[in-house]
């Protein structure tokens, strides 16, 4: 298992960068997708691309490396996504990838399991939290009219739910 994830690891380096989008954050990723499994390379560097050059005038690492473009590997993860736990070495360079089991990038926790349930856990926590001090310091104020604070109170949880 172990030769055919690093196998797997040296494949997906080889493919070009594609443009992503999910939930509203624009990434790049490669992808290689084989008969049983797929792997996924996921990165941010989209800053770092516009401003060296365009991202399909670099094809592979070598092309990165002569454009003075190299991986942190520093501020990098790998995260192999499963329902049970494997154990999958991602080597950069010299360098082994620590492997995590969840990671929380722009604020949504990601788990090896793909799982969601402690994600919306949190935002349902984190609603609840608001809607009680709005609850608190608008809906029972004498001084506001009934109008008033139920206007203030009820589309809350709509604007809220997509925070």
């Amino acid at each position: 298992m172990e030769e055919r994830c690093q196998a797997a690891g040296e494949v997906l380096l080889e493919q070009p960068w594609l443009p992503v989008c999910i939930s509203g954050c624009q990434l790049l990723a490669k992808a290689w997708f084989e008969d049983t499994a797929y792997h996924i390379l996921l990165t941010d560097m989209r800053c770092v691309w516009e401003e060296t050059m365009h991202a399909s005038a670099i094809q592979n690492r070598a092309q990165c490396e002569e454009a003075g473009m190299r991986i942190s590997t520093s501020k990098s993860e790998s995260m192999v996504l499963n329902r049970k736990r494997v154990e999958c070495t991602l080597r950069v360079g010299d360098e082994i990838l620590p492997q995590v089991e969840e990671f929380k990038y722009l604020g949504v926790l990601f788990t090896s399991e793909g799982r969601m349930e402690r994600e919306i856990d949190r935002r349902i926590g984190a609603a609840s939290a608001v809607m009680q001090t709005l609850h608190g310091s608008v809906v029972v104020k004498r001084e506001l009219s009934r109008f008033t604070s139920r206007s203030t109170f009820l589309p809350s949880p709509m604007v809220m739910s997509f925070g």
